[in-house]
C-alpha cells in the first residue's frame, strides 16, 4: 500500500514540473508575470494534449467503453494500455516528474486492474481473480485489486440450477 508520504511525493512531482514549464516561460520571456503565465499554460498544453491524447489514449478509451456498458471493447483497450506501458515502463516510472501524473499506481498496473474488473463484468470471475491474483504478484501494493479480488471471493457460489422441469406445454 502506498502511504501518504508517496501520495504527497507524486503530488510535488507534478507541481515540480508545472514550476519547471514556468521557470523556461520566465527565462525565454524574460519576464516574471507573462513567463510564468506562458511556463504553466504550455504545461496544461503538454498535461492534457501530449499526455492525456496521447500517452494515455488506451486508457482514456476504455473508460469511456467501460462507462458506456461495452466491457468487451474496454478490455481490449486496457489490454492495449498494458502492452503500451509494458513496453515503455521507464516513463512509467517516471510518471510525475516527466508526464505530471500522480496516480499512485503504475499505468500497467491499472491496466491489469481493470482488465479484471471487465472480466468480472462480463461474468468471467475465474479470469478476473486470474488477472488479479497476477496483478497483485506484480504490484503487491495494488490496493483497488486487492479489494476486487476480495469481493470476488465474498461472493456466494449459486448452485447450477435447470429450469427445464419448471416449463411446461
Amino acid at each position: 500500500m502506498r502511504s501518504r508520504r508517496g501520495a504527497a511525493w507524486g503530488t510535488v512531482q507534478v507541481f515540480g514540473l508545472m514550476l519547471v514549464f514556468s521557470l523556461l516561460g520566465i527565462v525565454f520571456t524574460r519576464l516574471v508575470i507573462e513567463g510564468a503565465l506562458l511556463g504553466t499554460g504550455l504545461f496544461l498544453v503538454f498535461r492534457l494534449g501530449v499526455v492525456r491524447m496521447v500517452l494515455t489514449r488506451h486508457h482514456r478509451v476504455g473508460i469511456g467503453l467501460s462507462r458506456d456498458g461495452d466491457m468487451a471493447g474496454a478490455l481490449a483497450a486496457f489490454q492495449r494500455s498494458q502492452v503500451f506501458w509494458e513496453q515503455y515502463a521507464w516513463l512509467d516510472k517516471r510518471r510525475g516528474w516527466l508526464m505530471g501524473a500522480s496516480v499512485p499506481w503504475p499505468f500497467a498496473a491499472l491496466a491489469a486492474y481493470n482488465q479484471g474488473y471487465c472480466c468480472h463484468q462480463m461474468g468471467d470471475s475465474e479470469a478476473a481473480l486470474a488477472i488479479l491474483d497476477e496483478a497483485l504478484i506484480r504490484w503487491p501494493g495494488l490496493g483497488p485489486a486487492r479489494e476486487l479480488k476480495g469481493a470476488l471471493l465474498s461472493q456466494p457460489k449459486l448452485p447450477e440450477v435447470s429450469w427445464d422441469g419448471l416449463l411446461e406445454d
